[in-house]
């Protein structure tokens, strides 16, 4: 089986490790993976040694990123590689208008978990969700200033916390979080 793709991933590629942050990668594969028990398994996941691996088939990876998964879009635009096979295919996938509706529930999910952490990934993918709109493509490293910004948002009260996130993209489908968020808090 060969390694076609293998790029950090975590906080290590979006640029907001700490010391103790654990390494995590995403790898892509030519063809499926074996599981436990040597049975099929589309997606693949190991631990060892601190090492976070999840490997995916390439047929499995294109199905994720077409379908909109955070994790396979990050891997398909991600710049820190450390084997990196299929290049050319990479730089060439763009992303649908229809991902829109399927990042504003997975930043609406993040949000209203609201813990800093799960924060800091909603306004992290705000990021994405806007750069994927203007362009079909986005870089899941984001720039000193945007981490900047993701760390101090993710601090913020419930309503200054929207206020900001809001200002990150206006394709983010802010009504829809305030009604949930109306409906998590009996507001």
């Amino acid at each position: 089986m060969a390694l076609l793709l293998r790029s950090f991933a975590g906080s290590h590629l979006y640029g907001l490790a700490r010391p103790e942050s654990d390494l995590d990668y995403y790898e892509v594969h030519d063809r499926s993976l074996a599981g436990n028990l040597g049975k099929e398994r589309k997606t693949v996941q190991t631990i060892v040694d601190g090492v976070d691996v999840t490997a995916v088939g390439l047929s499995h990876f294109m199905d994720l990123a077409i379908s909109g998964s955070h994790q396979a879009l990050d891997a398909m635009f991600s710049e820190r590689t450390a084997v990196d096979e299929i290049t050319a295919m990479r730089k060439g996938f763009r992303v649908g208008q229809h991902i829109a509706p399927i990042y504003n529930g997975i930043i609406i999910k993040f949000a209203l978990q609201d813990t800093p952490r799960k924060r800091k990934h909603a306004v992290r993918l705000a990021y994405n969700l806007h750069d994927m709109m203007e362009t079909g493509r986005f870089n899941p490293t984001l720039t000193p200033e945007r981490a900047q910004h993701v760390l101090a948002t993710a601090e913020l009260e419930a309503d200054d916390f929207i206020t900001e996130i809001e200002k990150v993209t206006p394709y983010l489908t802010i009504f829809a979080y305030n009604r949930s968020y109306r409906q998590l808090h009996g507001k």
